[in-house]
């Protein structure tokens, strides 16, 4: 088993040969993976963090055979049996499921999404059901059964993109003990149900935007696009019989300004824009940073960005938090380090003015910071 420090869910397999054989194709079971050292979870702790209302949890338990689902924040939690406690975007702050979600980079970062965690009862689960996006379980605490069925977009399309499964036939069977961990691909109906009191599993999601949602993030990139000229709609030949016939000339002007004039730069800069948007409840805390206090800083200096923060590189631009980023050529091989790494050592005293303006603009916009995260668990 791999320490937390150098976590490798795919145990012997090479990162290509899981991605040519599994990613989106077929289910993996691999087990004893990981030393789960720190994945241990105290039901006093997470009771006491689905109490606050800055996390995003939720309780699903079963009552005369059906789903029952409730939101946090919780004052009181009923100790009933088969219940399982959700807690959402988890490597924000537990340093051992950011470990897990960091050690995920032979997949690209834009498709990152969060970690789950579930706190589940004897018995507990979510029921069966599928997904529109990969996941990693991997199982930190008690032992939990599971049941895969067979990978099908047709019908998981037919059913509206419900997630909910009610029946499927189970094609394979595994039991998760600590350490062990299972890859679902998209569309695969799957079932666990834990089989221990305090059973800890751990969810790694992935980003699938759909292309209705694509297609309307555009339409609002286009209208919020300031490159837009303002011209209004403006005949002098007006036939005076028209009445409630549409002049040819104005329907010709709408048609020609709802057509999509789709420049390369502009598509490019739209896909940056749209892949680094981070979560909608990620905050950047501002601070005002001067070149006279960032040039003060005459030390070798870690960088890193912060926790929330997305960055990207596409067609040699680069994106982060939904803004592009102004880089000098000169400085390219800097930011890339910076974006792929999410780290960076730099001496202040000595960078360049561009990198110095571009650092301290992230800087006093919270996307990047000096200090290294401290994690609540």
């Amino acid at each position: 088993m791999t320490k937390n420090n150098s976590i490798n869910l795919l145990k012997n397999l090479t990162p290509s040969a899981f991605l040519k054989k599994y990613w989106g194709k077929q289910a993996l079971f691999l087990n004893n993976v990981i030393d789960i050292s720190g994945a241990a979870l105290s039901k006093r702790i997470v009771f006491n963090l689905i109490k606050s209302e800055n996390i995003e949890s939720k309780i699903i338990s079963f009552e005369d055979g059906a789903i029952q689902t409730a939101y946090g924040p919780f004052n009181k939690i009923r100790d009933d049996k088969h219940h399982s406690l959700l807690i959402h975007k988890f490597n924000l702050i537990h340093q051992f499921s950011y470990d897990l979600f960091q050690s995920i980079n032979f997949i690209p970062y834009c498709l990152h999404d969060d970690v789950m965690m579930s706190f589940s009862s004897k018995g507990g689960g979510v029921g069966p059901h599928s997904d529109s996006y990969d996941v990693f379980l991997i199982q930190g605490q008690g032992e939990k059964s599971w049941d895969i069925g067979v990978t099908d977009k047709k019908r998981f399309q037919s059913a509206a993109g419900s997630h909910n499964t009610n029946e499927f036939t189970s094609t394979q069977q595994f039991i998760a003990k600590p350490g062990d961990v299972l890859y679902v691909p998209p569309f695969t109906p799957h079932h666990g149900v834990s089989l221990t009191d305090d059973c800890v599993t751990y969810s790694i999601g992935f980003r699938s935007p759909s292309n209705s949602e694509i297609r309307n993030r555009y339409l609002e990139f286009l209208l919020d696009d300031n490159q837009q000229s303002n011209i209004l709609f403006k005949d002098l030949r007006l036939d005076e019989h028209a009445k409630a016939s549409i002049p040819d000339s104005l329907a010709s002007f709408i048609k020609k300004n709802i057509t999509i004039h789709n420049e390369p730069d502009r598509m490019n800069d739209f896909v940056g824009i749209f892949l680094s948007e981070p979560h909608d409840t990620a905050i950047f805390t501002k601070k005002k940073i001067t070149e006279k206090t960032f040039r003060k800083i005459d030390i070798e200096t870690m960088l890193y960005l912060d926790i929330h923060t997305r960055a990207v590189i596409h067609q040699n631009n680069f994106y982060i938090n939904g803004e592009k980023v102004v880089v000098a050529k000169k400085n390219y091989i800097f930011f890339s380090a910076l974006f792929n790494q999410k780290k960076m050592p730099i001496t202040p005293n000595k960078a360049n003015s561009d990198l110095a303006e571009a650092i301290i603009y992230l800087l006093s916009e919270g996307y990047i910071t000096f200090k290294k995260y401290h994690f609540m668990i």
